[in-house]
């Protein structure tokens, strides 16, 4: 199964906390939230309205306007028609941004990060180069200003420009082949601009979806047919298709509800 965009939705930074509106994340296996913070403060704290725990990416600072960004993510999340997401801190005016998507790995998904910083007309985020084919590439930029563009055939999804605080932009691309990317950012004029991007794994062999497995009892018993049937091929035939027939059905409603 390929990785496909669920949904996105942003939210302008508060002094101490921020919240996004309520948006639809169902069939998400990865949630990724893109944060920036002042760093007079202490690290603003992520959560949701589903009580995921978030890992965090590698944080990157612009000292020049007192500034960080940093990714987290969540593989195979806890997930709602209604979801919300939240950064809290005190003196933190944390701007957020966060996307999900159907498809990706359900466990260590992360792959490859990067980031940059600087006060100008453009940023580059950082090369990376996923290892696999497939891979979806997620990045964000802080900015003092409006950003305009990004390039590379990235999808700008969201686009909090500076207002009291501090504007946040967010854009993804999803790959066929693997290969390396660095995308430039750019902004309506020369601001203070922090980036940073990261690649995320698609799921093998079709899954990505939090669809349940075939169970290991399923798969138990159609091995001991089979063996049954080595044994005894004539009286096991029938009991061998049946569960055949049974473990197909399985597969095929797995499938609809991915």
């Amino acid at each position: 199964m390929a990785i496909t965009l669920v949904n996105h939705v942003s939210a302008e930074g508060g002094q101490n906390s921020t919240t996004t509106g309520a948006a639809n994340f169902l069939t998400s296996a990865l949630l990724a939230l893109v944060m920036s913070w002042y760093d007079a403060a202490t690290e603003p704290t992520v959560s949701d309205s589903s009580s995921n725990t978030w890992t965090p990416g590698t944080a990157y600072h612009y000292p020049g306007d007192n500034r960080w960004i940093r990714m987290y993510y969540v593989a195979s999340p806890t997930v709602s028609s209604s979801q919300t997401f939240s950064a809290t801190g005190t003196n933190g005016y944390a701007p957020i941004a966060v996307v999900g998507f159907a498809g990706t790995a359900l466990s260590s998904p992360l792959d490859a990060e990067n980031g940059a910083s600087t006060f100008g007309a453009s940023l580059n985020t950082g090369s990376v180069t996923p290892s696999t084919n497939g891979q979806v590439l997620i990045t964000g930029c802080a900015n003092s200003g409006t950003i305009a563009t990004i390039g590379s055939s990235f999808n700008l999804v969201e686009n909090q420009s500076k207002a009291a605080t501090y504007g946040l932009a967010l854009a993804y691309k999803i790959q066929t082949t693997a290969g390396a990317e660095n995308p430039l950012w750019t902004p309506t004029a020369s601001v203070a601009l922090l980036a940073d991007i990261a690649t995320f794994k698609a799921a093998s062999g079709g899954g990505g979806t939090n669809a349940p497995a075939e169970s290991k009892v399923q798969q138990q018993a159609v091995n001991r047919a089979s063996r049954w049937h080595h044994r005894f091929p004539d009286p096991a035939a029938r009991y061998l298709r049946e569960r055949e027939r049974e473990r197909q059905k399985f597969l095929r409603r797995v499938a609809r509800a991915a």
